[in-house]
């Protein structure tokens, strides 16, 4: 069985991964479900916005992954998880 193209953008915009992606000068042209789900924002809200506007840059990305999955399963971060965490350590209130 063939995977139409109409197949595949239903895969891609059903995709629990984040896929998101720009012009050349970085407008966000496409922002799918699970980019919203994992980044927190609506398409309406990034369609349009340049793409670090709501994404952060490499190495912010990496560690706000390493912390969540720290996070995970720590009693001390479970009562602690509304509190951001920067990447210089900072608490956000």
């Amino acid at each position: 069985m063939a995977l139409t193209r109409e197949r595949l953008e239903q895969l891609i915009a059903r995709s629990t991964d984040i896929v998101v992606a720009t012009d050349r000068k970085g407008t966000v042209v496409y922002y799918n479900d699970g980019a919203s789900k994992v980044l927190g924002y609506k398409p309406d809200e990034v369609l349009g916005s340049f793409v670090s506007r709501f994404y952060p840059d490499i190495d912010e990305a990496k560690f706000q992954s390493l912390a969540k999955a720290a996070k995970e399963g720590c009693p001390v971060s479970k009562a602690l998880s509304a509190t951001e965490i920067t990447l210089d350590a900072k608490l956000v209130s």
